[in-house]
This record gives C-alpha cells, sequence and structure tokens, in this order.
C-alpha cells in the first residue's frame, strides 16, 4: 500500500475549487480561527515602569532589616487629623512593642490637651466633636482651679512661673507656653516626652520623675500628637529615656535626678499627687482642717473654702440657684460645721 505525501496532499486540495462545508468533530477550539487571541505584550510605559517600581518596593519592604534606614524612612512623619498610620520606623528601635503603636492624628487647635485626652481617657477617641470640646472646655476649667495647688505642690516659684500667664493661657490661647505645658504635665501626674518631627530632638515637657508613667508625642510646628497602644496601655516605663538616647539626641540635657516635690504638706496643708497614672484627685491640696486649725477667713482664698466646702458637703451655690456664695457666707457654712 502506498502512502501519500504532502505534495500529493497540496495538488489534490488545489485542483478542487468548489467550496465545501466539512463537519468536522472533535476540534481543538484554541486553535480556530475564531477564537485567536493575540498575546498582549506589556508595553515599556512611564506608567508601567511606576507600577513595576511600586510591585519591587513592596517585596522589598516585607524583607528589609529594622536597623538598615534609608533617607526616606529617617524621615519623622505627621498625621492629618483623625488619620492613623504606624509610628516612623526611625523610632522603631525605642520601643519594644513598636508594632502594636501607632499614631493619630489630632485638630491643630488646642492640639496638645486633644492629644493626652486620646492617652489618659479611653473612651475620647469615640466621642463627637461637641462632647470633646465640653470635656476641654471642663479640663481647663478644673486645672485653673487647681494652679493655687500646682503651684504649691511642684514649687513653681522657683521656675518663675506666672500664675496669671498660665490661667490666661489655659483659657484663652490656641497654643500652650512650655511652662502651660509643664503644668498640664504635671496636673495629669505623668512625665512628658516630645519628639521634634524636624529636628528629630527630644525633650521631657516637666521635670524627670521616675515614679510616674511617660507618655510620648510627636511635636511639628507647635502641633503634638500622641503615640497610641492598639492594646489601650498608652504609658511606658521610665527605660524609655534611656532607649531613646541610642536614637535620638536631647534638645537640652535632661536632670536625671529626683526633685523633690515639695514637702511642705506640714507647713501649708498641701498633699503631694499621687504617682499613678491618673490625673489629680479634684480636692488634691486641701486638708480638712482641723476645729483648732480652721483659719481667719482672710486666710483663705474662695477657691480654698469651695475646696473644703466639697469635702464637707456644703453647697456652694445659694438656693437652688446658679449663683455661688459670697466669700464671708461660704466661710461662716464652714465654720458652723466645726
Amino acid at each position: 500500500m502506498s502512502s501519500i505525501n504532502l505534495i500529493q496532499l497540496e495538488n489534490s486540495i488545489n485542483k478542487n475549487k468548489d467550496l465545501i462545508d466539512l463537519n468536522l468533530e472533535k476540534l481543538n477550539e484554541d486553535f480556530l480561527v475564531d477564537n485567536f487571541k493575540k498575546v498582549k505584550n506589556l508595553k515599556n510605559t512611564e506608567l508601567r515602569k511606576e507600577f513595576n517600581q511600586l510591585c519591587k518596593n513592596k517585596a522589598e519592604s516585607k524583607t528589609i532589616e529594622e536597623t538598615s534606614l534609608n533617607l526616606e524612612n529617617k524621615k519623622i512623619f505627621f498625621c492629618r487629623e483623625n488619620q492613623v498610620r504606624d509610628i516612623p520606623p526611625i523610632l522603631n528601635p525605642i520601643f519594644t512593642n513598636f508594632k502594636k503603636l501607632y499614631l493619630m492624628g489630632v485638630p491643630m487647635k488646642n492640639s496638645l490637651i486633644h492629644a493626652i485626652h486620646n492617652i489618659v481617657e479611653v473612651d475620647f477617641l469615640l466621642k463627637g466633636p461637641i462632647q470633646k470640646e465640653k470635656i476641654l472646655d471642663e479640663f481647663r476649667n478644673k486645672i485653673v482651679l487647681e494652679l493655687d495647688t500646682l503651684f504649691k505642690t511642684y514649687n513653681y516659684k522657683t521656675k518663675k512661673y506666672k500664675k496669671s500667664t498660665i490661667r490666661d493661657n489655659l483659657l484663652s490661647s490656641k497654643v500652650f507656653l512650655p511652662q502651660t505645658i509643664n503644668t498640664v504635665a504635671d496636673y495629669f501626674d505623668i512625665c512628658l516626652l516630645v519628639i521634634d518631627a524636624d529636628s528629630h530632638l527630644y525633650s521631657l515637657a516637666n521635670d524627670y520623675n521616675p515614679n510616674k508613667k511617660f507618655v510620648v508625642m510627636i511635636r511639628k510646628n507647635n502641633t503634638y500628637q500622641p503615640i497610641l497602644n492598639t492594646e489601650g496601655n498608652h504609658y511606658f516605663e521610665p527605660v524609655i529615656l534611656d532607649l531613646i538616647e541610642n536614637v535620638l539626641k536631647p534638645e537640652i540635657d535632661i536632670d536625671k535626678t529626683l526633685h523633690n516635690v515639695l514637702d511642705m504638706s506640714k507647713n501649708n496643708g498641701i498633699e503631694k499627687p499621687n504617682n499613678g497614672i491618673e490625673k489629680p484627685d479634684k480636692n488634691n491640696g486641701i486638708e480638712k482642717p482641723e476645729s483648732k486649725d480652721l483659719g481667719k477667713e482672710k486666710d483663705y482664698k474662695l477657691v480654698d473654702l469651695h475646696k473644703i466646702a466639697e469635702k464637707l458637703d456644703i453647697s456652694i451655690y445659694e438656693g437652688s440657684g446658679k449663683k455661688k456664695k459670697l466669700k464671708s457666707v461660704l466661710y461662716s457654712n464652714i465654720k458652723e460645721k466645726y
């Protein structure tokens, strides 16, 4: 039996001039002309180059050594309001739990007290703008009433702080002076560690005290943003000062000697605020006087009488109204209790 070759097959096909419909079965559809698709080669465009670079950077970021910092991740960036992002990589060596930490964007107006309330009040972040403003207004009023106590407790006169300056700054300014920031940190009984985003220098806003908890904020152009923890514990141990020394430089040398927080309680009835993480008690600083120790009316300021009256469950208001009692009237009410 003879076989047919390709030339014979071609000649046989060429002889046929008519179109013939053939019913073919079990054909591979990938080889049919109707299903042919041209291979799309990726064009070498600028957009393609940028995409490739992004993919490359993404892959490299997974394996990059945490200790090898390039120019970009040496930056200390800031957040927009209500934005949340990881802390800057340059700060990672400072914290043993840096993967749980994040930076929180707060309003530029009154940023310091916004930031500090995000730290000390667990549910502050969940409140609306109106509720937050109400809390901040109440805070200003409370700390102003505590200024006398704070000045005596922390001996601010040796720092040449002025009570009137701090009071006005708290009540009417959007940007706080250093002495006001010091007072706010002491009010909450914390040590405030501040890292400047531009200069990469750090500083303590108040005196060093190893018995207090530390909080950390980033500062840029008088705007403060807090470093928070995903687990809700936003405080750090004093050892953080030793760790940060290996990464950044201090704005000024920090005196790590423990300053005496005015041991004058025997002479003036002022108690030292507790060393916990909560703010001082609203009655802190005014001891309930014994009857024989109740001084004359002129020895007390109205704010002191308010605190004594509160301890004795004496109303500072006249009747059921909102008008406060005169100093002489309130003093008489207190005296009747002794």
